[in-house]
């Protein structure tokens, strides 16, 4: 019988031309899309609190979507007036990597090097690229509104 917490930990190495060794480990989550060889990936930034089992986040269903994400409290429709569009956490991150390599991963690589001195980095290069995601509950990334008090929104 399989034990479901058996768990395996492997370590893979960065491709030469990897956006995090251009532009340093917060863009890693970008290269998870050409490393990983899996279908389906669950991510979760290095600051989460896991509290509970994942396994209803796991099975989320997309909606066809290539992510799935929790609105970002302080800029549920971002922070630039000219665009207001939902606008996403990157702290959890549900992919369906086969969707995303279809989508173009080369495209979004270089768009996060454009967009390297952004206000929020990597997660406006995933918002600007993903106009179109799958909302999660805000059970699975309950972010706190201290972190916006520096960054207030009208929203």
């Amino acid at each position: 019988m399989h034990n479901p917490y058996d768990v395996t930990l492997s370590f893979l190495p960065l491709p030469e031309k990897s956006i995090s060794r251009e532009l340093g480990p917060v863009w890693a989550k970008l290269d998870l899309f050409e490393i990983l060889p899996v279908e389906r990936v669950l991510y979760l930034d290095a600051d989460i609190l896991v509290r509970d089992n994942l396994t209803p986040l796991w099975k989320t269903d997309l909606q066809n979507q290539a992510l799935g994400a929790v609105p970002d409290v302080g800029h549920p429709m971002g922070y630039n007036a000219s665009d207001k569009r939902p606008y996403f956490n990157a702290g959890v991150l549900l992919m369906d990597l086969t969707k995303i390599r279809e989508m173009g991963i080369v495209k979004l690589m270089e768009k996060g090097t454009k967009m390297r001195n952004a206000k929020f980095r990597d997660q406006d290069a995933l918002n600007h690229h993903f106009k179109d995601w799958a909302p999660l509950s805000l059970r699975w990334n309950a972010q706190g509104l201290g972190t916006y008090a520096s960054y207030p929104s009208t929203d």
